[in-house]
């Protein structure tokens, strides 16, 4: 597995239809593979996930994995995702 470590490289592969499984793996390899203090990449993975949402909303990977859980990667993704619906309602 080549683990895409590049933010230009993970937003070409998001919108060049590189599918939800791949994206996936990649985060979860990064997860496995980086000091917890290492947060930039690990966010960038999470925004890629939010900017794609109505991709991996579709994923029956996405439901798979969130199902088996056991990552990291799950909790940092709601967490952002909460914090993203927090400041879309401060705004209006």
């Amino acid at each position: 597995m080549h683990l895409v470590v590049h933010r230009r490289s993970l937003t070409f592969a998001a919108e060049s239809g590189v599918q939800a499984s791949t994206i996936l793996a990649s985060a979860r390899y990064a997860y496995a593979n980086t000091p917890d203090t290492d947060s930039k990449l690990r966010a960038h993975y999470l925004a890629l996930i939010i900017r794609c949402r109505s991709t991996f909303k579709r994923s029956g990977t996405m439901q798979l994995e969130m199902f088996n859980g056991g990552s990291q990667l799950f909790f940092d993704l709601f967490v952002a995702l909460s914090n993203h619906v927090d400041d879309i309602s401060s705004a209006r």
